[in-house]
């Protein structure tokens, strides 16, 4: 660990060298074609704020109380690398409140699907292809920008067929090409404080882009301050350099600003950060919340090996198991049959029936399982999923949606918006809310907990009129395939190696070069794929300083519950969600919306 943070912070220090040689003129073609004219040729349509706004939905009818902006940003031109947002601007003050980015994991998940529609968003889709209000949106307090990416996830694509294949290197350079370019079309919004955020896989991305955004600060303060001074004129190009645009990524005139980015802090719900920990915790949260035998506990502890068996993924049964690898796999198979067809994501959630459509954890398990990771979420839940015959059926309902509103639209279309905005405000989600079940208090407002919202959400994404709304798959940015909550591994190729990549030296270089960056990391304690007891694990190992002596209370929700328990320390805050599955803002979305606006408002939990 202490050797890859020297590595990096060696790498650092010459890429700034070189940099900053390249802005002063010592360098060659490059900065002279940026510079040029005091203008910096970016990978960017001419595109406009405006052009994005998105003033209604199918299923809602008009958007009154905050604006909402969706499209593309392109972040290659030559390869035609566009990836797909959307922007919910905030209800309460869009000019000084701040901007959170929420990227969903996988590798390989939307979050537009995920955060967006059926998790933090401003409503979830229902069964009746209407929408219905989340109360606990996150956008009552801040602007929150849902990006998909990289490429080929959602709505995201590129023309070049090499970009199917990458991995967490790219994703992090294009994503802080996305903020540059976003700043550019929102400049209102560059004054506002900057949060990170995600979920899952996002441990990775999150982190990632934090150091690039850092190095970016870095090296524009370089050339703000160097000697002899740059002239006004090369800004843009100096700004271009610094985030590692290419020389032939010529398209529309776009000026960079010389500026940091204001980024403020990172926050991630249930992180896959390191793998071996991470697996450890899996299997001992699954013992420890009796889900297995004690005998396929002390099987898997003792025969398999974390760095190249996965607990969750597959294993065959033998008939008379020999040695470590076979006894390992035969312990494995014997837990997953005495957990049976639960939904390991949230333990004590009902599963959707027929089961829901294939989410990020089991994307991230399908891919560790190819990779032979050192950890897994494996495909034990996503192997039973069928899923062609989901996108199959996704599809078929989403033709038939799609029909039955252009129907209702060669009626009248006042009464039309008025059924769909009455519609969209009686309808709930499921039969029943969550309460004791799950131990919500969220209130009658707060729509029932639905297992099956994931399906709803393809549904609805492959409508032609929800697509035309949210300017999303139209004229020249058409994709010949559907939109699915996870992209299929024949279309988009993540780099397999790179899930095993531990994220606790990047921690360690983030939190000594920028001890003012505030992080929050939460767990939902209902998760059994990436549990709170392996993001302890690993948050042990980077040798924290407690705030007390007993660094272990509850906090409260605005119901006066026990929202869960919260850790601080001096670098950053952990905190549990209680009842709370994988996806924490959907499975307990009070409790997560109190916590991370509390965290960003820094304002303290309540004991």
């Amino acid at each position: 660990s202490a050797k890859l943070g020297a590595s990096h912070m060696a790498f650092h220090t010459c890429y700034l060298q070189g940099l900053l040689l390249l802005l002063l003129g010592t360098s060659v073609a490059l900065g002279a074609r940026l510079a040029r004219d005091g203008k910096i040729k970016t990978p960017q349509d001419h595109g406009s704020a405006e052009q994005d706004r998105v003033h209604s939905l199918p299923g809602w009818g008009n958007i009154t109380n905050f604006k909402m902006f969706s499209g593309y940003f392109t972040v290659h031109e030559r390869h035609q690398r566009r990836l797909f947002y959307v922007l919910t601007e905030s209800q309460q003050n869009a000019t000084t409140d701040p901007v959170i980015l929420w990227l969903n994991g996988g590798p390989g998940c939307s979050s537009v699907g995920g955060g967006f529609m059926s998790e933090l968003g401003p409503w979830y889709p229902t069964a009746s292809g209407n929408l219905v209000n989340n109360p606990h949106s996150w956008n009552k307090f801040a602007n929150v920008i849902f990006l998909e990416s990289p490429a080929f996830v959602g709505f995201s694509y590129s023309r070049h067929l090499d970009d199917t294949v990458v991995g967490d290197d790219r994703t992090a350079r294009d994503n802080l090409k996305f903020l540059l370019l976003f700043y550019q079309r929102f400049p209102h919004l560059r004054a506002n404080r900057l949060w990170l955020s995600g979920e899952s896989y996002a441990g990775h991305y999150v982190p990632q882009l934090a150091s690039q955004v850092l190095r970016y600060n870095d090296c524009v303060k370089q050339a703000r301050t160097a000697s002899p001074p740059l002239a006004e004129s090369a800004y843009s190009a100096a700004a271009a350099a610094c985030a590692g645009f290419e020389s032939d990524e010529v398209g529309g005139q776009l000026e960079l600003s010389l500026e940091d980015l204001p980024i403020e802090g990172l926050t991630l719900g249930n992180a896959w950060t390191d793998a071996i920990k991470d697996n450890q915790g899996t299997v001992d949260h699954w013992w420890t919340h009796a889900l297995i035998s004690d005998q396929s506990f002390e099987g898997i502890r003792k025969y398999c090996n974390f760095a190249k068996s996965n607990p969750l993924d597959p294993h065959p049964d033998h008939d008379d198991p020999k040695g470590s690898v076979e006894l390992c796999d035969h312990f494995c198979h014997q837990a997953d049959q005495e957990m049976g067809s639960i939904d390991i994501y949230d333990v004590i959630a009902d599963d959707c029936l027929p089961p829901r459509a294939w989410g990020e954890a089991a994307r991230l398990g399908h891919l560790l399982t190819r990779a032979n990771s050192t950890a897994g979420l494996g495909v034990r839940a996503a192997a039973r999923k069928g899923i062609p015959a989901r996108v199959q059926r996704a599809q078929a309902l989403a033709a038939a949606a799609s029909k039955a509103a252009r129907d209702k639209a060669r009626g009248s279309r006042q009464q039309h918006v008025a059924e769909e905005e009455g519609a969209a405000r009686r309808s709930t989600l499921g039969s029943g809310v969550r309460g004791a079940e799950g131990g919500s208090d969220d209130g009658p407002d707060q729509p029932a907990y639905d297992p099956c919202v994931e399906d709803w959400t393809e549904v609805y994404l492959n409508r032609a009129d929800v697509q035309h709304a949210l300017h999303a798959n139209e004229s020249s940015n058409l994709v010949t395939w559907p939109w699915v909550f996870c992209a299929h591994h024949h279309i988009l190729q993540y780099q397999e190696a790179d899930l095993q990549i531990s994220m606790l030296p990047i921690y360690d270089n983030i939190l000594t070069r920028t001890p003012s960056l505030r992080i929050l990391l939460y767990s939902g304690d209902a998760d059994a794929s990436v549990p709170a007891l392996g993001t302890r694990y690993w948050l042990s190992a980077l040798r924290l300083r407690q705030k007390t002596e007993v660094n272990w209370r509850t906090w409260r929700s605005s119901t006066g519950q026990v929202g869960g328990y919260v850790s601080l320390y001096h670098e950053l805050t952990f905190a549990t969600v209680r009842a709370a599955g994988h996806m924490v803002p959907y499975s307990q979305p009070e409790r997560a919306h109190f916590l991370v606006s509390h965290f960003v408002q820094s304002r303290e939990l309540p004991r």
